[in-house]
């Protein structure tokens, strides 16, 4: 029985350490071995606090041993730097519980850690390109939108937002979008929609009417049938072109 438990711990997907009151590890799974870089003969008795934790980290995590010495509930640590054995740093979520006796008097702190470095790397990577995306599109005075036309749920992107003239993050639809262009081509963009919705290609220009002044914008969008031939899903961009059908205005003035 203790050799089919012990098989069990070496194979948890998360590191498994056992500690004293005291801090000293009393046991160390093979995960662990794998994700720090240490042998199990290597950290048994020793303070693991001093091998995984970098220096300056080291009075927090003290601190929170001494909590939890003390009984104290759980904790839950999302994302703590950590030193591997080669001395690379790596990002872990770590969940500590005290074992307590009959008594109450915690004999043991069980920790169980995972190795997530390359996880926030990627979720950084993710916030970075869409930092650059955003920033693309605000640049360009391009925005991008996704219209669900089963539920006429409409999204657009923040650049989106502020070529309409609405509040970033607004619930919208195509009413609302309609609402928002100039009179004189509402009814030319709704027939030009009605076309794409039967697999027209849709690049149209037209002007908008945002708090009585007049921008023109260019459109584009790729309409998603379903094996029916009926349309459910459009994701297009829209680019303000008001500086350019201004310069073409001034232009023609000129000649």
């Amino acid at each position: 029985s203790q050799e089919r438990l012990q098989t069990s711990v070496d194979h948890m997907p998360n590191a498994y350490i056992l500690f004293s009151p005291e801090g000293q590890v009393l046991e160390w799974n093979r995960t662990a071995e794998r994700i720090f870089g240490y042998t199990k003969g290597e950290m048994v008795g020793q303070s693991a606090v001093d091998f995984i934790v970098p220096e300056e980290a080291r009075p927090l995590v003290v601190n929170v041993f001494s909590q939890l010495e003390k009984g104290k509930t759980a904790s839950y640590s999302e994302k703590d730097n950590n030193v591997h054995k080669d001395g690379r740093l790596m990002t872990c979520q770590w969940h500590n519980t005290p074992l307590t006796d009959r008594t109450g008097e915690v004999f043991a702190i069980l920790s169980m850690a995972e190795d997530i470095t390359e996880r926030q790397q990627a979720e950084e990577q993710i916030k970075q390109q869409q930092y650059y995306l955003e920033k693309a599109q605000e640049l360009g005075r391009i925005g991008t939108w996704e219209l669900d036309l089963k539920q006429n749920r409409l999204f657009w992107t923040d650049e989106n937002c502020r070529i309409f003239g609405v509040p970033t993050g607004s619930v919208v639809n195509y009413e609302i979008f309609l609402e928002k262009i100039h009179p004189d081509d509402r009814e030319y963009v709704d027939r030009e929609w009605s076309t794409a919705l039967e697999g027209k290609p849709y690049d149209i220009e037209h002007q908008l009417l945002i708090d009585g002044e007049i921008r023109w914008v260019r459109e584009k969008a790729g309409v998603e049938f379903n094996e029916e031939g009926v349309a459910v899903k459009a994701i297009g961009f829209t680019q303000d072109i008001t500086e350019k059908k201004q310069a073409e205005a001034t232009l023609q003035e000129v000649l």
